[in-house]
């Protein structure tokens, strides 16, 4: 038997929580949500997730900056944003999908869901995890500027307290 997947579902809104993971859970797949970016960035860095759901509308930040800050931690996982696709007209995301909530079916979205979880099939040869929780916290906040890294090492020092 093959193990279940594991799928992280960040929503604000309980009800949709709730009807994501029991969509979710009978099909097959190990559901661990979460209700905040950053308890979404803690679970994503402390858990092996095979794909991440993001709600675009996050109450602390959108869910093309929670994708952003979800890729540098591990860019080889598949992500999906979840919303109003009127809403996100013109923004560049690093998501590998944008679903339209109001327009997709149930049907149509587990379907997306199964092809998508698909293409993980590991980390990439030479990978290493970017990020510890330590790290993640500190670019969750913001305390860590990346766009100058080329390097696990130089986001390492950077991120790190010298001393």
């Amino acid at each position: 038997m093959r193990p279940r997947k594991k799928i992280l579902y960040a929503s604000a809104s309980e009800t949709d929580m709730s009807i994501m993971r029991y969509m979710l859970e009978i099909k097959g797949y190990r559901v661990i949500g979460a209700t905040t970016a950053a308890e979404a960035i803690g679970v994503f860095s402390a858990n092996s997730v095979d794909l991440a759901l993001i709600d675009f509308a996050m109450p602390d930040m959108n869910g093309i900056e929670l994708v952003g800050r979800l890729k540098q931690i591990a860019p080889h996982i598949p992500m999906v944003i979840l919303g109003d696709l009127k809403k996100v007209v013109g923004e560049m995301h690093a998501a590998d999908a944008f679903l339209d909530k109001k327009s997709i079916t149930s049907a149509e979205l587990l379907e997306r869901i199964r092809i998508i979880a698909q293409r993980k099939r590991g980390p990439r040869k030479g990978w290493k995890q970017i990020a510890s929780p330590e790290i993640a916290r500190r670019l969750l906040y913001g305390e860590v500027e990346t766009q100058n890294c080329n390097s696990v090492e130089g986001l390492d020092r950077q991120a790190m307290p010298a001393g």
